[in-house]
């Protein structure tokens, strides 16, 4: 069974914290060969997808899930970063990002929570419209 490297539940909900948690998801999912996963993943049936997104996906996004659950209940990210969406943004910008480079660069994480982090933060809604809104 997979390991998915645990992080404490008590993260602060700001910048920092949204870091963390993106370093670890890419931690969780770099812990295996990620091209050979997407040769398998793209050439599967369906059985075999469903199976992935729960023994592979969801335990790996769980850690995302729950930061935005507890930031929007303490109120400190907008509601509509818990839709599912921004998970699907990070997945995606994770699996494009090793499909065009082969790996991501030191400092992805950091660099992924520093832009995304102006679209679900509760703090900068009246600074600039969010990529949520469009």
């Amino acid at each position: 069974e997979e390991i998915v490297p645990p992080l404490p539940r008590e993260l602060e909900i700001d910048l920092e914290g949204f870091r963390r948690v993106l370093e670890a998801f890419q931690i969780a999912f770099s812990t295996r060969g990620i091209g050979q996963l997407m040769t398998h993943v793209l050439s599967a049936d369906e059985e075999f997808l469903a199976a992935w997104r729960e023994r592979f996906i969801g335990p790996r996004t769980d850690v995302l899930r729950d930061f935005f659950e507890r930031g929007v209940n303490e109120g400190l990210l907008r509601p509509e970063s818990n839709d599912g969406m921004m998970i699907d943004v990070v997945l995606g910008a994770f699996l494009a990002g090793n499909a065009m480079h082969g790996e991501l660069p030191e400092g992805w994480a950091s660099r992924l929570a520093e832009r995304l982090w102006p679209a679900i933060s509760v703090s900068t809604v009246e600074l600039e419209p969010s990529i949520l809104d469009v």
